[in-house]
């Protein structure tokens, strides 16, 4: 890994735990004696494991796994520490006719089910300093469209563009592969009280969704919360934390306020000329998206 200093903390962990896998799989070889049946045995063992959620390991899951290993490898070659025996041409299982098609693994939420997640216990009970953490997650998450990875390291101050109040993930979107934008803040999360929210994080020194001294990573946000919808909304292995990105585009879809401003808080780039990311939103855009946008339920029960 030191060859490679720039690795996010998420690609570093998804390395680990393909290594812990194959490690298990082929025992504890020098890697002068790893041959390419050594990656075979892994990809096979990915072909045939179960998701937890349900169905198996989808085609990009065992891709980026796999090569991991072959990057590892093709590191081991040039190394000199291993003589190359084809580790790139070890095959992963073909694509099933939905993934040809382009389907999705995960789809969107239902509104029933917008419904019931902010029905459920962590926005109706009182909460402990780190389960409000967790309810500002998915409200921040069902109402911003930031992926995990932005939400888990945002910032707790927010930005002005002229009279609209936004979440400011211009520096964020430098240390993932998303966007660097700004993202309005709709009245819903205003009124259930982000800004206070935010200030008392601030004033403890944490991010915005920083639940105690421990920061805690994207992929254990994500583990913890698809266990969370398991149980509060649906266990349909469609749907998880990411389904919230997914709803949210369809909230900017039926805002109706043009593909281009779409894709600008989105975090998207058309690849039309012209086109920017949010970090140039303008004070006319940010209130074209406040007049346009709506959740796919009300939410007035929540600050009521």
């Amino acid at each position: 890994m030191r060859d490679k200093p720039d690795l996010e903390k998420k690609t570093i962990w998804s390395y680990d735990q393909a290594f812990d896998i194959w490690i298990k799989l082929i025992g504890d070889k020098a890697i002068r004696d790893i041959r390419r049946g050594d990656v075979k045995v892994f990809a096979d063992f990915l072909r045939d494991k179960e998701n937890p959620r349900g169905g198996k390991l989808s085609h990009a899951t065992i891709q980026r796994s796999v090569g991991h290993i072959k990057t590892f490898m093709s590191w081991a070659v040039a190394a000199g520490s291993v003589e190359d025996d084809g580790f790139e041409k070890v095959s992963i299982r073909s694509l099933t006719k939905e993934e040809r098609m382009g389907d999705e693994d995960r789809r969107a939420f239902t509104q029933s089910e917008v419904s019931m997640l902010f029905h459920s216990r962590l926005f109706t009970e009182e909460c402990s300093p780190s389960e409000e953490a967790t309810r500002w997650f998915l409200a921040i998450a069902a109402l911003t469209g930031a992926r995990t990875e932005e939400i888990a390291m945002a910032p707790s101050q927010f930005v002005w563009v002229d009279d609209v109040l936004c979440m400011d993930l211009r520096k964020v979107g430098t240390k993932t592969p998303a966007a660097p934008r700004l993202i309005p803040l709709l009245g819903d999360l205003l009124k259930m009280g982000i800004v206070e929210w935010a200030a008392k994080q601030s004033a403890r020194g944490f991010t915005l969704v920083q639940p105690d001294v421990k920061q805690k990573s994207a992929p254990a946000w994500s583990k913890f919360l698809n266990r969370y919808l398991d149980k509060t909304v649906t266990k349909d292995p469609t749907l998880a934390l990411y389904s919230l990105r997914h709803s949210f585009r369809q909230m900017l879809r039926a805002g109706n306020i043009g593909d281009e401003l779409c894709d600008k808080i989105f975090g998207h780039s058309s690849g039309k000329v012209g086109a920017g990311y949010g970090r140039d939103l303008s004070a006319d855009e940010a209130r074209l998206f406040l007049a346009g946008v709506k959740p796919h339920v009300s939410l007035q029960h929540l600050w009521q």
